[in-house]
């Protein structure tokens, strides 16, 4: 898809989206964030190169300062975040998270368009749950988007990256409970739609802080199509 066509698909996108508190974040800025809480969330069993551990997969909530309560998800299962503590981020394209070290490093651009077509076929849904299922589809939504950054591949394309991805196999393996697997598990198979057709029509943006977790935040509305279109500019100005 192209850039100029994500534009426009954001603005038909914008309607649902358009009172969240970060409408008025954008690429560059520095903000100043502090953790509130992980829910709705599940407890989720994450192994990645070998080592094991137990850890809560849901959305992140945040207070910010200009901005007020904005939720985000993680991208990096090595690093913590402490309940109260407020931690300077920089906002950036989501090719650039997560950080390292530790690993796995900035996704690129195969991953990230798996990113974008994570968020636009299920983001909506997973925001809009109430009750068990909204800890349900928030804890499968986390799942999926640690498997996109943190699973080896070799491939250079979203299509030969998506063939190498699996919640139970290789050396970044997350589970929960049924229900949680079995949502993790849809949402990864529906990726490129079983065609390859990769959808870019919700705005995410990364924020980065050295020694804590890097996160992804959906930027809605007019901010979002500016923070988009100044994306494309920077990689223009790269490219010359």
């Amino acid at each position: 898809m192209t850039r100029s066509r994500s534009i426009a698909a954001a603005v038909l996108a914008a309607g649902t989206l358009a009172t969240s508190a970060s409408a008025g974040i954008q690429l560059g800025d520095t903000l100043s964030m502090t953790f509130v809480s992980v829910q709705p969330s599940r407890a989720v069993s994450a192994t990645f190169n070998g080592n094991t551990s137990t850890i809560y997969g849901g959305v992140l909530n945040w207070n910010v300062a200009g901005h007020g309560g904005i939720k985000t998800f993680c991208t990096q299962i090595d690093e913590s975040v402490v309940a109260g503590t407020t931690l300077t981020y920089d906002v950036v394209d989501i090719e650039q998270v997560p950080d390292s070290p530790p690993g796995p490093g900035p996704m690129g651009d195969a991953r990230a368009t798996l990113i974008r077509d994570l968020y636009s076929r299920n983001y909506d849904n997973v925001m809009g749950a109430t009750g068990n299922a909204a800890r349900d589809q928030a804890a499968a939504f986390a799942m999926v988007i640690w498997e996109i950054t943190h699973q080896d591949s070799t491939a250079t394309s979203a299509t030969g990256l998506l063939a190498d991805l699996n919640l139970t196999a290789g050396n970044a393996q997350f589970s929960s409970t049924s229900t949680v697997n079995s949502i993790a598990n849809a949402m990864l198979s529906g990726l490129g739609g079983g065609t390859g057709d990769f959808l870019s029509t919700i705005q995410v943006l990364g924020a980065t802080n050295p020694d804590n977790q890097d996160v992804l935040i959906v930027v809605p509305g007019p901010a979002g199509i500016a923070a988009l279109a100044g994306l494309v500019a920077v990689r223009r100005r790269r490219r010359g």
